[in-house]
C-alpha cells in the first residue's frame, strides 16, 4: 500500500556511486556498497543514502537499474 512507501532518493538530482572499502568505513554488511549522492544538499541535512549488496554483479545491477531510471525519467520529461 502506498502508505508503507517512503521516498529514498530523488534521483532526478542526484548521481550513483560505487563504495570503496563501504565495509570498513561505514560498517556494512558486506563489500559491494553503492551510494546515491544528491548534487545539492537541501535544509543543510544529510541526504547521502548508502545501499549495499551481496555481490559484485548485484551491486552492479542496482546501480544501472538507478542510472536507467534516472536517464529514462530525463527523457520522457
Amino acid at each position: 500500500e502506498p502508505r508503507h512507501l517512503q521516498l529514498l532518493a530523488d534521483l532526478e538530482d542526484s548521481n550513483i556511486f560505487s563504495l570503496i572499502a563501504g565495509k570498513k568505513l561505514y560498517n556494512a554488511p558486506a563489500e559491494y556498497g553503492f551510494c546515491i549522492k544528491p548534487n545539492r544538499v537541501r535544509n543543510e541535512t544529510k541526504e547521502l543514502r548508502l545501499l549495499c549488496a551481496e555481490d559484485e554483479q548485484s551491486r552492479t545491477c542496482w546501480m544501472t537499474a538507478f542510472r536507467l531510471l534516472k536517464v529514462s525519467d530525463f527523457f520522457c520529461k
